[in-house]
């Protein structure tokens, strides 16, 4: 039986323990019962979002087994990415509005539900067939200098810049030339 109730939940996807061990619920010694659900949404400027932090451990202190989720705007989200007192970060627009861009430029190969979008702290992942071995591209967006990730071949990562998110398209034929390489493998 899942435990949809353990801070370790993906919901659609195995947790850390399951992908590493093949624990499954019933069995797992590291089952974390989330007790409190804390949203906190700060989309003002970077300096606003970092001054708020300092709420973080008060809280985790007075709510040590919370699940604590912050959203906030992209440029602010990489004040998050060693910051054990957050558990989640909520993807902004921007991201699903690139997300929502490669998506379109893919079809042209592919059926849209194959492309599927994961946020982590330090970036926001487009997947093939929801397949962390299948990436399309991340984009790196946590900064005020906007990154977007391609992969080559070999699944090596090179970084380009971009200055707003409809710079995707420039992009386009990398998208679908990533496409090809998972094709040559199956």
């Amino acid at each position: 039986m899942l435990k949809i109730d353990c801070a370790y939940f993906k919901g659609e996807r195995p947790c850390k323990f399951h992908k590493e061990d093949g624990v499954k619920c019933d069995e797992c010694n590291h089952y974390k019962p989330i007790k409190n659900k804390i949203l906190i949404i700060k989309l003002d400027a970077i300096g606003d979002v970092l001054r708020t932090t300092s709420i973080l451990p008060p809280l985790r202190k007075k709510y040590p087994d919370a699940f604590i989720t912050w959203c906030t705007k992209s440029n602010a989200t990489q004040l998050f990415s060693n910051n054990d007192f957050v558990d989640e970060i909520i993807t902004t627009e921007e991201e699903l509005e690139g997300f929502q861009i490669i998506r379109a430029i893919v079809c042209q190969k592919i059926a849209p539900n194959r492309v599927v979008h994961r946020d982590t702290k330090s970036y926001f992942g487009i997947l093939l067939d929801d397949n962390n071995r299948k990436p399309i591209c991340r984009l790196h967006f946590n900064s005020s200098q906007k990154y977007i990730g391609l992969f080559d071949k070999d699944k090596n990562e090179k970084r380009h810049p971009i200055n707003e998110v409809t710079d995707i398209y420039q992009f386009s034929q990398n998208f679908l030339d990533s496409l090809s390489f998972y094709e040559e493998t199956e």
